[in-house]
């Protein structure tokens, strides 16, 4: 047995090797389990399927923290990136480009210009996937195992991503059939992300969620249209002097 102490300072005792998820399952009601997203262990923030091997400190995350919030928006963009390629057959070219009106601001490019249908099909999509609760499995793999599986999956952004991390090992997380890197923990599985909407905003969209201080829903939505020019003005300006925003 090991020991955890949580951060009402109370110690309990766990089996070494269990989750995280394991002993959120043991000591939280069913229906407030979805609200813890990850956890801080030893001031690091971890996915819930870290196995407890020690003696820990620990903080669980929600969204109505910071952290959560990142969580919580970088796991639903798991989910739209893998229902646009189950909808698109890999004809699409879908960008996240910043955050506007509390959400994040998309543009995709399939052949055809985005509209309200278009973005129907997307939200069922996503809907469908989060309603399997399907797994967000991390592994860490040596940096050439790393490279050899998104050149295997076509994705050449990440092969070309993987010669600026020096690292010798890199993690990543799939879904489904769906392998992705992200620089942080994602949520245990899809069916913690019950909240999400897209609103058709052209040239693009948002994917919206809920925020910090409305965590069961998701917040009014209000218009942004100054900032939203001056991002794109900024990201023009990168194309025309060649530098990648």
């Amino acid at each position: 047995m090991i020991q955890i102490t949580l951060e009402n300072k109370k110690i309990q005792k766990v089996e070494k090797g269990q989750t995280i998820l394991d002993y959120l399952k043991k000591k939280t009601p069913e229906k407030e389990l979805k609200k813890y997203l990850a956890a801080y262990l030893d001031n690091e923030v971890v996915h819930l399927s870290h196995k407890l091997k020690k003696d820990h400190s620990i903080k669980f995350v929600t969204i109505s923290d910071l952290e959560g919030l990142r969580i919580y928006q970088r796991s639903l963009v798991f989910v739209l990136i893998l229902a646009v390629k189950e909808l698109f057959k890999k004809k699409e070219r879908l960008q996240v480009l910043h955050s506007i009106s509390g959400g994040l601001y998309c543009e995709l490019e399939i052949g055809e210009p985005i509209t309200n249908e278009i973005l129907s099909k997307i939200k069922k999509k996503m809907a469908d996937i989060i309603k399997k609760d399907i797994p967000f499995k991390r592994a860490v793999l040596d940096y050439e195992d790393w490279i050899e599986v998104f050149a295997k999956q076509g994705s050449q952004d990440k092969v070309d991503l993987a010669k600026y991390i020096l690292s010798p090992a890199l993690s990543l997380y799939s879904c489904s059939w769906l392998k992705e890197y992200f620089y942080g923990a994602l949520v245990p599985s899809t069916g913690y992300l019950k909240e999400f909407d897209l609103k058709y905003y052209p040239p693009g969209f948002i994917l919206r969620h809920p925020s910090q201080t409305s965590v069961d829903k998701i917040p009014e939505f209000i218009d942004q249209p100054q900032l939203f020019k001056s991002f794109n003005e900024y990201e023009r300006w990168g194309d025309i002097v060649n530098v990648s925003t």
